[in-house]
């Protein structure tokens, strides 16, 4: 993205870290006048790459109060995009040809193998005695990875997880099989159920998942998904 000053990819990354936040938490972050926050979200908006709402993309909304309400400022596709996130060309062009030669099957078996190796490597750093923990640890891990990963404070006893960059967005909006394997992975890897919410593969904001605790659960046995709203 080399239209891009360092302000504003300063910005950028906020966002990215965040997943939506107001010009005054975005000064906050970045130790600047929120005047020159503004000026940075405004030309982003202009651009496409911000959209600003007066209620966040997730979590729970926001009670209106008297005077001018403050906006929350989300990054787009567009935006995310142009964040430098493009997947290498050379394993969507990997997995193209190993669809086309061995089809459907081939891409689910790659896609298994290599969220096998994620998942070992994930559980290196989790060892918390409750989900929630588990989760919050396994979030530091991804977001270290690039997914800007983060947690819905709440009491409830399941956990919303939130990724707002996708690392492997492309090759995961042709290939949902990837979406699927990581899902599974995820939750063998805090011990949870999984509920896919939304993704940004498939057009929305954010990828959103519900965590929650099983009945039941058994080591080394496959977490199942489920989709759909709570």
């Amino acid at each position: 993205m080399e239209i891009l000053t360092p302000g504003t990819r300063r910005v950028v990354q906020a966002l990215l870290d965040k997943g939506a936040a107001t010009a005054n938490e975005v000064a906050g972050e970045l130790q600047l006048t929120s005047a020159a926050i503004r000026h940075h979200l405004e030309w982003l908006v202009e651009q496409n790459y911000v959209v600003a709402s007066d209620q966040p993309a997730f979590g729970p909304r926001v009670t209106k109060r008297r005077g001018r309400p403050s906006k929350f400022f989300t990054l787009t596709n567009a935006g995310r995009q142009a964040f430098d996130q493009k997947y290498d060309d050379l394993a969507q062009t990997a997995f193209r040809w190993a669809a086309e030669k061995y089809g459907e099957s081939a891409i689910k078996e790659i896609a298994q193998k290599q969220m096998d190796f994620q998942k070992n490597r994930w559980t290196s750093s989790i060892n918390g005695e409750d989900l929630r923990t588990r989760v919050n640890q396994l979030t530091n891990v991804l977001t270290k990875e690039g997914y800007a990963a983060s947690v819905t404070d709440s009491q409830s006893p399941i956990v919303q997880l939130s990724f707002h960059r996708c690392p492997i967005e492309d090759v995961a909006s042709e290939f949902p099989a990837i979406c699927e394997a990581e899902m599974c992975a995820i939750g063998e890897a805090v011990g949870g159920h999984v509920t896919r919410i939304a993704t940004i593969a498939n057009g929305a904001d954010i990828c959103t998942a519900i965590v929650s605790e099983p009945a039941i659960f058994r080591k080394n046995q496959p977490i199942k998904i489920t989709e759909g709203a709570i």
